[in-house]
Protein backbone atom coordinates (compact mmCIF):
# COMPACT_ATOMS: atom_id res chain seq x y z
CA UNK A 1 0.00 0.00 0.00
CA UNK A 2 3.01 2.32 0.46
CA UNK A 3 3.51 2.82 -3.28
CA UNK A 4 -0.19 3.55 -3.68
CA UNK A 5 -0.10 6.13 -0.91
CA UNK A 6 2.91 7.80 -2.48
CA UNK A 7 1.23 7.84 -5.90
CA UNK A 8 -1.88 9.53 -4.47
CA UNK A 9 0.14 12.14 -2.57
CA UNK A 10 2.33 12.82 -5.58
CA UNK A 11 -0.69 13.18 -7.84
CA UNK A 12 -2.53 15.50 -5.46
CA UNK A 13 0.55 17.62 -4.69
CA UNK A 14 -0.05 19.65 -7.85
CA UNK A 15 -2.83 22.27 -7.72
CA UNK A 16 -3.80 21.68 -11.36
CA UNK A 17 -4.29 17.97 -10.69
CA UNK A 18 -6.36 18.72 -7.59
CA UNK A 19 -8.51 21.01 -9.74
CA UNK A 20 -8.95 18.26 -12.33
CA UNK A 21 -10.05 15.74 -9.69
CA UNK A 22 -12.46 18.28 -8.21
CA UNK A 23 -13.80 19.19 -11.65
CA UNK A 24 -14.32 15.59 -12.77
CA UNK A 25 -15.85 14.57 -9.44
CA UNK A 26 -18.31 17.47 -9.57
CA UNK A 27 -18.95 17.75 -13.30
CA UNK A 28 -18.50 14.27 -14.69
CA UNK A 29 -16.58 13.06 -17.71
CA UNK A 30 -14.49 15.37 -19.89
CA UNK A 31 -11.79 15.30 -22.57
CA UNK A 32 -8.37 16.91 -22.09
CA UNK A 33 -9.40 19.59 -24.61
CA UNK A 34 -12.49 20.46 -22.57
CA UNK A 35 -10.49 20.54 -19.35
CA UNK A 36 -7.69 22.64 -20.87
CA UNK A 37 -10.29 25.31 -21.58
CA UNK A 38 -10.74 25.66 -17.81
CA UNK A 39 -7.03 25.88 -16.92
CA UNK A 40 -4.17 28.14 -18.04
CA UNK A 41 -2.28 25.15 -19.48
CA UNK A 42 -2.20 23.29 -22.80
CA UNK A 43 -4.20 20.20 -23.71
CA UNK A 44 -0.93 18.23 -23.64
CA UNK A 45 -0.24 19.38 -20.08
CA UNK A 46 -3.75 18.37 -19.04
CA UNK A 47 -3.25 14.94 -20.67
CA UNK A 48 -0.04 14.45 -18.66
CA UNK A 49 -1.80 15.50 -15.45
CA UNK A 50 -4.62 13.06 -16.18
CA UNK A 51 -2.07 10.27 -16.75
CA UNK A 52 -0.61 10.96 -13.29
CA UNK A 53 -4.08 10.93 -11.76
CA UNK A 54 -4.92 7.68 -13.55
CA UNK A 55 -1.70 6.06 -12.30
CA UNK A 56 -2.77 7.02 -8.77
CA UNK A 57 -6.22 5.49 -9.29
CA UNK A 58 -8.07 8.80 -9.00
CA UNK A 59 -9.42 9.01 -12.57
CA UNK A 60 -9.91 6.63 -15.46
CA UNK A 61 -9.54 7.41 -19.16
CA UNK A 62 -11.59 5.68 -21.85
CA UNK A 63 -10.74 5.91 -25.52
CA UNK A 64 -13.74 6.93 -27.65
CA UNK A 65 -12.75 7.35 -31.27
CA UNK A 66 -9.87 9.81 -31.39
CA UNK A 67 -10.58 11.20 -27.94
CA UNK A 68 -9.84 10.02 -24.44
CA UNK A 69 -12.64 10.80 -22.02
CA UNK A 70 -11.59 10.97 -18.39
CA UNK A 71 -13.95 10.09 -15.57
CA UNK A 72 -13.49 10.22 -11.81
CA UNK A 73 -13.01 6.94 -9.99
CA UNK A 74 -15.11 8.47 -7.22
CA UNK A 75 -17.71 11.21 -7.45
CA UNK A 76 -18.78 14.19 -5.39
CA UNK A 77 -16.91 14.61 -2.14
CA UNK A 78 -16.04 10.92 -1.82
CA UNK A 79 -12.61 11.53 -3.40
CA UNK A 80 -11.83 13.67 -0.36
CA UNK A 81 -12.85 10.80 1.89
CA UNK A 82 -10.42 8.54 0.02
CA UNK A 83 -7.67 11.18 0.36
CA UNK A 84 -8.33 11.54 4.08
CA UNK A 85 -8.20 7.74 4.49
CA UNK A 86 -4.82 7.67 2.73
CA UNK A 87 -3.57 10.53 4.90
CA UNK A 88 -4.67 8.84 8.12
CA UNK A 89 -3.08 5.57 7.01
CA UNK A 90 0.17 7.38 6.27
CA UNK A 91 0.19 9.23 9.58
CA UNK A 92 -0.61 6.07 11.54
CA UNK A 93 2.16 4.19 9.69
CA UNK A 94 4.78 6.91 10.17
CA UNK A 95 6.06 5.85 13.62
CA UNK A 96 6.66 2.28 12.39
CA UNK A 97 8.41 3.54 9.25
CA UNK A 98 10.62 5.91 11.27
CA UNK A 99 11.54 3.11 13.69
CA UNK A 100 12.39 0.82 10.76
CA UNK A 101 14.60 3.46 9.16
CA UNK A 102 16.39 4.08 12.46
CA UNK A 103 16.77 0.34 13.07
CA UNK A 104 17.89 -0.57 9.54
CA UNK A 105 19.53 2.70 8.64
CA UNK A 106 17.79 2.70 5.25
CA UNK A 107 15.25 4.73 3.41
CA UNK A 108 16.44 8.13 4.53
CA UNK A 109 18.10 10.82 2.45
CA UNK A 110 21.71 10.20 1.53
Amino acid sequence: MGDRVEAVFTALADPSRRFLVERLAAGGNATPTELAGELPVSRQAVAKHLASLEAAGLVHGTRIGRNTVSAPMVTGDSWRTRYIHVTLYSVSSAPKAIARVRREGTGGPS
